[in-house]
């Protein structure tokens, strides 16, 4: 057996103990099954295991430690379980691992110093991660991630330092951070930044001046920041710039003279609520 798929079977309390027996299994879902409440420790034994989706498993709280035993784990996904409150710290065993869902974790407080192992990690969403307030400083060192997404982690307060490390980083979700006050001064260092959604920061004064040096930034969301009281000069270094939204910007007065130097634009969306 390859494929094991439960989705939806929300009686389901728990699984077997032989189901580490399934040696050949490459995908397990178990998506939907609100009833579930732990796996059991011979899940660890599922060498073949590729992909593992778990979403909408409201009452699991913790994963065993022996799910570091999946060599081959590649997906992981926990979408939408509310009860999860942390990660194994043995999550960085998973060296295949290239996609981590924990968006809507509502009870997740913190991530595993040693995340920053996870050498092949592509996709990391913590989007809905209510409860999230940090993310630790070795999230530097993930050299593969290109999507992070954080959108609506309201108790978020700083980003670390460290994020200037991700040098494949293209995708940056930080829209509904109600907590964060900046962004990292060196956020000029994401040389590959492709998207950078702020939508809703509303207690963002201003951009780094130093955001001009993203030569391959093209959408910039900044719809709903009220508190942005003015664009950096350097805007207009923003060469691969295509899609700027603005709209209720209501502390933006007047735009800097060289914003027509943005000869890539082709989306300018500037409105008042």
């Amino acid at each position: 057996m390859k494929l094991l798929k439960l989705h939806g079977c929300s009686g389901l309390a728990s699984l077997l103990d032989n189901i580490g027996e399934l040696k050949s299994l490459t995908s397990l879902n178990l998506s939907g099954c609100s009833g579930l409440e732990s796996l059991p420790n011979s899940i660890g034994v599922l060498k073949s295991l590729y992909q593992l989706d778990l979403s909408g498993c409201l009452k699991l709280e913790s994963l065993l430690e022996s799910i570091g035993g999946l060599k081959c784990l590649a997906k992981l996904h926990l979408t939408g379980c509310s009860g999860l409150a942390s990660v194994p710290d043995n999550i960085d065993r998973l060296k295949c691992l290239d996609t981590l869902h924990l968006s809507s974790c509502s009870s997740l407080a913190s991530l595993p110093d040693n995340i920053g192992a996870l050498k092949s990690l592509y996709q990391l969403n913590l989007s809905g991660c209510s409860s999230l307030v940090g993310l630790p400083d070795s999230i530097g060192e993930l050299k593969c991630l290109a999507k992070l997404h954080l959108t609506s982690c309201s108790r978020l307060a700083s980003l670390p330092d460290s994020i200037d490390r991700l040098k494949c980083l293209d995708t940056l979700h930080l829209s509904g951070c109600l907590g964060l006050k900046s962004l990292p001064y060196s956020i000029d260092r994401l040389k590959y930044l492709v998207v950078l959604n702020l939508r809703g920061f509303s207690r963002l004064a201003s951009l780094p001046n130093n955001i001009g040096a993203l030569k391959s930034l093209k959408l910039l969301h900044l719809s709903g920041c009220s508190g942005l009281a003015s664009l950096p000069d350097r805007i207009d270094e923003l060469i691969s710039l295509k899609s700027l939204n603005l709209n209720g910007c209501s502390g933006l007065a007047s735009l800097p003279d060289r914003i027509g130097e943005l000869k890539s634009l082709v989306i300018f969306m500037v409105a008042q609520d």
